[in-house]
């Protein structure tokens, strides 16, 4: 159940039958460093299953390096927006300033991931 309130109407609502409320905090309910470096790792890998060509030159640990500078720059661009915290924007960003041929759709190609 999802809804959205006005603050001032918070102390207002009727919890009759509400068995929980479920808040979500990093590393509440699991360990975000944990899962976040896994999910880093899957994505290294299918960019090199998807692009063999740049394994040479873009190993797990580069692609890593690449993937937080394009969440810093996405995130400070897009500073006073929710969308700053995208990560599909984050991989069009990489994808982007790899200045590849193969990869001209950036858009595209960041969807995979």
């Amino acid at each position: 159940m999802n809804h959205r309130i006005e603050l001032d109407r918070l102390l207002d609502l009727d919890l009759d039958g509400i068995k929980g409320i479920l808040v979500d905090i990093d590393d509440t309910l699991y360990s975000y460093q944990d899962s976040h470096q896994k999910a880093l790792s899957l994505c290294a890998i299918k960019f090199h299953k998807e692009f063999p060509s740049l394994k040479k030159t873009i190993d797990s640990e580069t692609f890593q390096d690449l993937y937080r500078v394009a969440r810093d720059t996405v995130t400070s661009r897009l500073q006073f927006n929710g969308s700053c915290r995208s990560r599909l924007l984050a991989f069009q960003e990489i994808f982007e300033n790899l200045n590849d041929i193969s990869l001209h759709d950036a858009y595209k190609n960041a969807n995979k991931f």
